[in-house]
């Protein structure tokens, strides 16, 4: 699969909501792969965790805990959670998925953001046409046309 440079609107079901939400994603080379755009994912989780707090709902949590902070390998935990229900995931960076000259000084904020994106997409329980999905932080250039 490569992703491609477009991005477009794209709505993906949540099995938590039980219902579609609107996301920005990057079209593929294989019709129907989408691949989500990071700063989508992280506005719409902001925006929600925004509207709860207005709401006095539930609010919604993020938490990270570092595992690994070498600048060679960089391993982070986020954990999402709104009263009860919690999700941990792990975000990784190492030499080899660095690519940008930021990433590349800074890998902890790549895990990071790779650790977010994971536990987002598993919070929301998010599927497209029943598929598992990814965001572009999570895919190396090599899949990048």
């Amino acid at each position: 699969m490569k992703i491609l440079d477009q991005i477009v609107p794209i709505q993906v079901y949540s099995n938590v909501l039980k219902a579609m939400i609107n996301l920005q994603a990057y079209q593929t080379d294989e019709p129907g792969n989408y691949v989500i755009a990071h700063n989508s994912l992280k506005s719409y989780m902001l925006e929600n965790m925004a509207r709860a707090l207005t709401a006095k709902q539930l609010p919604i949590k993020v938490a990270y805990a570092p595992i690994e902070t070498a600048l060679s390998h960089s391993i982070v935990s986020c954990t999402i959670s709104m009263g009860n229900y919690e999700v941990t995931e792990t975000g990784e960076a190492c030499v080899a998925t660095l690519e940008t000259p930021i990433a590349k000084n800074y890998p902890y904020l790549e895990a990071e953001m790779r650790a977010f994106d994971r536990a987002a997409i598993s919070f929301l329980q998010l599927n497209i046409n029943g598929k598992r999905v990814y965001t572009d932080e999570e895919l190396s250039a090599s899949v990048r046309e």
